[in-house]
């Protein structure tokens, strides 16, 4: 049943204009001049991101006539990670996922102590960003 959704869902995605990726068969995208959609697919989850809001309904709009969507507004948390929005762009943390596995564990009580590993290796920085590993001496 869900292969048949998925191959349902992708005839009606490439109907509409959208490729899909050869390196993720689970992303589509979309582009008609400036305008771009992408559409992630995951078990019966869809995240749609755009730049053009008007577009954006307007697929909405077609997809829910092709099968009953929900819309959740804007993403918030997909697959254990959290998006925040800023006025730069977005931000993505997995605070929420990582505390969820070390409680799970048994852990969150736990105290950190320094690592009895010996320090082989440090990090220095170099221009343009780029970083290098050197052997401690």
């Amino acid at each position: 049943m869900p292969h048949q959704w998925f191959a349902n869902l992708s005839s009606k995605l490439e109907a509409y204009s959208f490729v899909r990726s050869y390196a993720d068969y689970s992303l589509f995208t979309y582009k008609r001049g400036p305008i771009f959609l992408g559409l992630l697919v995951y078990v019966d989850d869809i995240i749609l991101a755009g730049n053009d809001p008007l577009t954006c309904k307007k697929f909405k709009d077609y997809l829910n006539t092709c099968c009953q969507i929900k819309d959740h507004g804007p993403l918030k948390y997909f697959l254990g990670i959290e998006v925040a929005r800023a006025p730069k762009g977005l931000f993505l943390y997995q605070c929420k996922y990582a505390l969820e596995i070390v409680n799970e564990c048994g852990l969150l009580s736990g105290n950190p102590i320094d690592s009895p590993m010996k320090k082989i290796i440090s990090w220095h920085w170099l221009q343009d960003n780029f970083f290098m590993i050197l052997p401690n001496t």
